[in-house]
């Protein structure tokens, strides 16, 4: 998460210095900009104890959403002349590229109080909801990827909005919408960090008797550093290869997959062959010799096809995680 809020600082911070470069009589650095909206516009909305009083800022955020989405759809096709367009299956960066992508599923820390926020908090209600988001986001970021390539091709950036010339003033408005939803969703990703940080420290105010003194230093520390980092960045396409192949295939196929391996699931590759050596060795034994190979085994459980498929997908996620993190993560540092 802390990558996570480093990228859209410095999402932010490319944004808004292509709109203060147009629209500002004073000409501003790009760290600059990062920093001072960083401290005017973000550090004030950390200092609530969870993100419930930003329920309304979200709100805000997701209606700037479908403008964005339309404008780029729009406008793109028209600087599609010029675009250079491989349609080669893999190309050169396949494995960075599958950083960038578990990258985008680093949600995973707003998975709990969304299902909390849920009215019937069901398994049922929970795979609903997730499903029909997971769905309208991948139906999305694959309209944004088609479009931003057909249109610019390699040539592409990894903000597609940078793109479009300064003088597209409709795009000039999604820049700003877009920097406007990126701020309001900087502490959606902050207060996961500042949660584990003060546990770890035991600093937290609700769990722990103390002060809110220490939990508010913490919470200036950690993001300036944050801050910080996104203002030396430049390469916004550099640091989510690097954070999404190193990080990011951890977290989202990794991890999950051992705890499902760990905690969710019986099955064993010893329990699967007990279990079909005792399935195969009472076949050809008389009722007398099967009750006490029965008794001794009467523990041993039959899995399902489902139950078997589970474990072999959890194991092949986690084979891919560890593949991305490894090579993805050593082509990166090749290639710099």
């Amino acid at each position: 998460m802390v990558g996570t809020v480093i990228l859209y600082l410095m999402l932010v911070g490319d944004l808004a210095t292509s709109l203060s470069d147009i629209y500002l009589p004073v000409a501003l650095s790009r760290s600059s900009i990062i920093m001072i909206v960083s401290l005017v516009c973000v550090l004030p909305l950390l200092f609530f104890r969870n993100t419930g009083p930003l329920a309304n800022f979200s709100i805000l955020s997701v209606l700037c959403l479908p403008y964005i989405i339309l404008v780029v759809a729009i406008r793109a096709p028209l600087y599609a002349d010029s675009a250079n367009t491989d349609f080669s299956f893999f190309g050169p960066r396949v494995l960075p590229a599958m950083g960038v992508l578990a990258f985008t599923y680093s949600s995973c820390h707003a998975a709990f109080p969304n299902f909390l926020g849920l009215r019937d908090r069901s398994v049922r209600s929970w795979v609903r909801a997730s499903s029909s988001a997971s769905a309208g986001a991948g139906l999305i970021s694959t309209a944004f990827a088609i479009t931003g390539y057909l249109s610019f091709g390699a040539n592409a950036d990894a903000n597609i909005l940078n793109n479009f010339p300064a003088s597209d003033n409709y795009i000039n408005l999604g820049r700003l919408l877009f920097a406007a939803t990126l701020i309001l969703t900087v502490p959606m990703a902050f207060y996961p960090i500042r949660d584990t940080i003060t546990e770890m420290l035991r600093i937290d105010p609700e769990r722990h008797i103390t002060s809110r003194v220490p939990e508010s230093i913490c919470t200036i520390v950690v993001f300036v550093s944050c801050a910080l980092a996104a203002a030396v960045c430049t390469d916004l396409g550099l640091a989510y290869e690097i954070i999404g192949a190193l990080s990011s295939s951890v977290v989202n196929f990794l991890l999950p997959s051992l705890i499902y391996l760990w905690a969710g699931t019986d099955v064993s590759l010893k329990a699967i062959i007990r279990s079909y050596w005792t399935s195969e060795d009472t076949q050809d034994l008389d009722l007398q010799d099967t009750l006490p190979l029965l008794l001794r085994h009467r523990s041993k459980t039959v899995f399902s096809v489902r139950q078997i498929g589970l474990w072999l997908t959890a194991w092949s996620v986690a084979g891919f995680g560890v593949w991305v993190m490894v090579l993805g993560t050593y082509n990166i540092g090749r290639g710099l």
